[in-house]
Order: structure tokens, then sequence, then C-alpha cells
């Protein structure tokens, strides 16, 4: 079964304490670590540049700290969340129920029916894409997704494959694609596109996902990474009154996850289950979501 998918992710911080790092080719860099993921690190500079690079590319020791390295639990959130376009107003049950129906039941003709779906584990990310720039932005996105989801290491039988490249580049792939999975033609004409297959119990077990650089160029890449992300993970849909948040409908969408964005996301992975029913998610919004 198909359905085209999205879900987000937060970096959980650690202590900023800054260290030498050193690569398996002598280089060092000072930094102090952001956050990580069982593949990469998330690292931050004195002059506030954050970066993410393999862990496997440091040092043995260094490789044993970042290891060693934990975040901090998150506390649970202990104020109903506030709608970002209207100042801090909280919002009322009702509208984060709505606001639930809006983001992940927003599929379109022909996916699978109005049911949630979560992964199990972290699916195992592969990027490619000929600029280094736009590998390693899509792994810290991916690495804060998957942190906010609290989602375990993966183990790799959950592959994510992100294409990202031009109209023109993405073409052949699309059709080897097409081809070898025997899905319908794949259509390019919004930017990207994004496919999730699923297992007989409704967890999500393998995507493919393609971005245009020709669609979205620039600064317009990283919000749309994002989002088609969010897309995978759990989160099909968009709400319009949502206008600062990663998961707003139309207008400009945040590229950073935002305090509404990240509870979502790691209430669905904490207490809604796969296949759950819309009646169902209202139930377990009422009784769990924090007021």
């Amino acid at each position: 079964m198909i359905s085209r998918l999205v879900i987000a992710s937060l970096l959980l911080s650690g202590p900023l304490t800054a260290r030498t790092f050193t690569d398996s080719s002598g280089r060092k860099i000072e930094a102090e670590i952001m956050g990580k993921d069982a593949i990469n690190v998330r690292l931050k500079r004195a002059d506030g540049e954050q970066f993410s690079l393999p862990i496997s590319k440091f040092s043995t020791e260094d490789q044993q700290f970042i290891q060693a390295w934990q975040a901090p639990a998150v506390p649970a959130p202990a104020a109903a969340p506030t709608d970002p376009s209207k100042g801090s107003k909280p919002l009322s049950v009702k509208q984060i129920e709505s606001v639930w129906e809006s983001v992940v039941y927003g599929l379109g003709s022909g996916d699978i029916s109005r049911l949630t779906y979560i992964w199990k584990i972290t699916p195992a990310l592969s990027v490619e894409s000929s600029d280094e720039t736009h590998k390693t932005e899509a792994s810290a996105i991916f690495g804060d997704l998957c942190q906010t989801a609290g989602l375990r290491a993966p183990d790799g039988s959950c592959p994510l494959a992100l294409h990202i490249g031009t109209s023109r580049e993405l073409g052949k792939k699309v059709s080897e694609i097409n081809r070898e999975k025997k899905l319908p033609t794949t259509s390019l004409q919004d930017g990207h596109s994004f496919t999730v297959w699923f297992d007989e119990e409704g967890y999500a077990t393998d995507a493919v996902v393609m971005i245009s650089t020709d669609h979205f160029k620039g600064e317009a890449l990283k919000p749309a990474l994002l989002q088609v992300l969010l897309n995978v993970l759990g989160f099909p849909g968009r709400r319009g009154d949502l206008d600062q948040a990663a998961l707003t409908k139309g207008g400009k969408p945040s590229p950073e996850l935002t305090e509404i964005d990240r509870k979502l996301i790691a209430f669905l992975y904490a207490n809604v289950p796969t296949r759950t029913k819309p009646n169902d998610l209202k139930k377990i919004v009422r009784e769990k979501w924090p007021q």
C-alpha cells in the first residue's frame, strides 16, 4: 500500500561546551556538540555556524566522546500551544483537534484511508546529490526530526532514499524507480515527489523522495526539505492558520521547527498508535494533550 507523507523532528541540545575535535585526516575543529543521531553529529563553531558531519570521520577518541554525549531529557510541555499567527493566546481543545485533523489526515484522493501512520525506528537515510551542502543540510534536518520523534537508532531495515537535483537529473531516476517499484507515473510538477510503503501492521517501512533544485532554489530548499521529510514521518497535511510553523499551508513556511511543530511530532510518536482513526485521535488528544 502506497501513500505520500510528511514529518518533523527536533534536535535536542546538550550542555554547550567547546571541544577541539580531530578528523581522521588530522584536521582540527573547535566546536560544541548540538545534537547527534546514529550516523551524524551536529556541531556549532564559535562564529555560530552549525553543520553536521559523519561520526565516522572523527578520531577514535572523538568518536568515543561523541557516542558518550547525551542530550538532556525534554520535559513535558506544561502549557497548551499557542497559535503563532495570533500572539500568545492558547489554542482551544477544539482548535487543536482541528489542527491534528489537518496535519495527519491531509492525504489526497487515491491514498490510504484516513489513518495515522508512524515509523517504528529511524529510517536509514541515504542522500543522493551533487552538492555536498545539500547532503549535510538534509542529514541535519532529518536527524532533528527523528530525535524529536524519539525514534530509536536505524538498523538498516527501513530505507529512506532522498534524491536532490535538477529536474533533468531527477527525470531518469524517477523513471528507474517507477519501473523498479512498479509505481504509477510520478510527477515533479510541484518540485517534489514522495512515496511511502507500509507493512501489514501499518508502520512505514520504506520511502523515496525527490526534490528539484530548479523549483526550490537557494533559501527555498531548506523549508522544502523540512516539509517533505515531515510528510514522510507522518504529517502529510498542512494547516493554513499556523502561519509561522513548518506545518503551515501556503504563505512562507518556517525553515526551522517551531514550538507547535515540535509538540505535534513528539505527541504523535509518544501517544498515537499507527492506523489511528479520526474519532480515536480526537479522544487521545482530549485525554493526553497538555492543557
